[in-house]
């Protein structure tokens, strides 16, 4: 579940998503599947995950992926297993989280 960031009035901030592997074997499993994985280690990559999530500016939210949720998205949009589709799959779900956030805070507000 991505957790959508709000402001102090409530309202709903769209944020950046960042992906996140929770455990090494997920890493490991990307790795596999995407010829253009660049990074060397799980300790690598999660110490620069952590940086990009604490960058100033646009509210950054970690964005938990798996392997089997990744080839179905690839397989549904045609894309192949690369940075730019990790990226997209990643943008799609922060979208779907995003837009539950602004319905719930519309159903909360006519009550």
């Amino acid at each position: 579940m991505i957790s959508i960031p709000v402001k102090d009035s409530g309202k709903p901030v769209k944020p950046l998503g960042v992906v996140w592997y929770d455990t090494e074997a997920v890493f490991e499993e990307f790795r596999a599947l995407c010829p253009d994985f660049t990074q060397e280690t799980y300790e690598v990559w999660k110490e620069a995950a952590q940086e990009a999530l604490e960058e100033e500016g646009t509210p950054r939210v970690a964005v938990s992926v798996t392997s089997a949720g990744f080839k179905n998205f690839c397989k549904d949009y045609k894309l192949p297993f690369d940075a730019k589709a990790r990226q997209r799959y990643v943008y799609v779900m922060v979208e779907v989280a995003y837009n539950a956030a602004v319905k719930e805070r519309r159903r909360a507000k006519k009550k």
